[in-house]
C-alpha cells in the first residue's frame, strides 16, 4: 500500500487528544475515509491517548498522518503494512493482570511465515496485533494470525498478506485482536475499512456509481454516565463524528438530490449489533419516513 487516493483526515482542535487519535466534532459533516491503493507497503503505528472526557482512544495512523485509512486491494494482491505498536509499556499497576507475561508460543505443528520475536508473543495489557476480519486470509503468523502474534510496546513487525485470488470482492474491515484485551482497543476506535475490488464485475449496476464508505464504532461513556441504567451501554461514531446521549445529534450526510449512490457500510463496533435504516432528515426528525 502507498500514496493515499483520498487524504481527507479528521478536523483536529484544540484537545490534545485530537492530535494523536482525532475526532470529529458533534453534529459533524461525514467525511470520506483516507484510502489507499496497492503499491509498495505502508507504514502504520499503532497509537493511544485518554481524552478530557477520560475515554480511553486508540488509533492507526500511517507514517504520513492519515488515520484508519480504508485500505482497497485487489485479488492476487500482497498487502504489506510495517506495522509499529506505540504503547507504552504495562505499568506497575497492571502487574496482577492474570494474562501478563502469558507465553503465547507457537508450536512446531503450527503453520507459520514469519520468524520475528512477535510469532511468539508474551501477553500484557498493551500488546496488539491487526486482524483482517472476514477475509480468507492465511491464519499464519505475518499474516491473520491472532491468538500467538502478539506484538509488544515499542515493537515493529512486519505483515506480508496474501489476498487469495478468489477473495470475493466486497467490504470487510481490520482491528487489532489480541484476545483477552481487544474489545478495549476496538472500542477505543481502533478499526478500518478494507475493500476488496470487484464488487461492480459481480453486479455491473453499479459501475460508474460515487462510492462512499462509512465506518460505525461503538465507544465507552464517559464515567459520568456509565452507570446510569436508564441509557445504553455505548455511543456510536460514523467515521469519527460521534453520536452521543442524550441528545444524539445525527451525523450529516450530504448528497446531492436523485443520485444514485453506492455506500459500503462496515458496522465495526467491538459490541453493538445495528438495524440500518435511511430517511431525509428535517432538522428535528426524518421526512418522508425510513427506509
Amino acid at each position: 500500500m502507498s500514496a493515499a487516493k483520498t487524504a481527507a483526515t479528521a478536523a483536529t482542535g484544540s484537545n490534545t487528544a485530537d492530535q494523536i487519535c482525532a475526532r470529529y466534532s458533534v453534529g459533524s459533516v461525514v467525511s470520506a475515509p483516507p484510502e489507499l491503493e496497492s503499491q509498495n507497503g505502508v507504514t502504520m503505528k499503532f497509537l493511544t491517548v485518554t481524552d478530557s472526557q477520560g475515554l480511553v482512544r486508540y488509533c492507526y495512523v500511517t507514517d504520513t498522518g492519515l488515520q484508519a485509512p480504508t485500505l482497497r486491494v485487489s485479488p492476487g494482491d500482497q498487502l504489506i503494512i510495517h506495522f509499529q505498536n506505540l504503547l507504552p509499556a504495562a505499568s506497575a499497576a497492571n502487574a496482577s493482570d492474570n494474562m501478563v507475561g502469558m507465553k503465547m508460543t507457537l508450536s512446531s505443528n503450527d503453520a507459520t511465515t514469519g520468524t520475528s520475536p512477535g510469532c511468539n508473543g508474551t501477553m500484557g495489557t498493551n500488546v496488539t496485533n491487526i486482524h483482517f476480519h472476514g477475509t480468507n486470509v492465511a491464519p499464519v503468523c505475518g499474516q491473520d494470525e491472532v491468538v500467538h502474534t502478539l506484538v509488544q510496546p515499542g515493537q515493529s513487525f512486519d505483515y506480508d498478506v496474501q489476498i487469495p485470488t478468489n477473495e470475493p470482492p466486497g467490504l470487510y474491515w481490520y482491528h487489532p485482536h489480541p484476545h483477552g484485551i481487544s474489545e478495549g482497543q476496538v472500542h477505543g476506535g481502533a478499526t478500518g475499512a478494507l475493500v476488496v475490488e470487484g464488487l461492480q464485475n459481480v453486479d455491473t449496476a453499479l459501475a460508474g456509481l460515487p462510492e462512499r464508505t462509512f465506518v460505525i464504532r461503538d465507544q465507552l461513556l464517559p464515567a459520568s454516565e456509565a452507570n446510569d441504567a436508564n441509557i445504553p451501554a455505548w455511543d456510536l461514531s460514523i467515521n469519527y463524528v460521534p453520536v452521543t446521549f442524550p441528545n444524539y445529534t445525527p451525523a450529516v450526510i450530504q448528497t446531492n438530490p436523485g443520485q444514485q449512490e453506492l455506500w459500503r457500510v462496515a458496522n465495526t463496533a467491538a459490541d453493538t449489533i445495528l438495524n440500518l435504516q435511511s430517511c431525509q432528515w428535517n432538522g428535528a426528525g426524518c421526512a418522508g419516513g425510513r427506509h
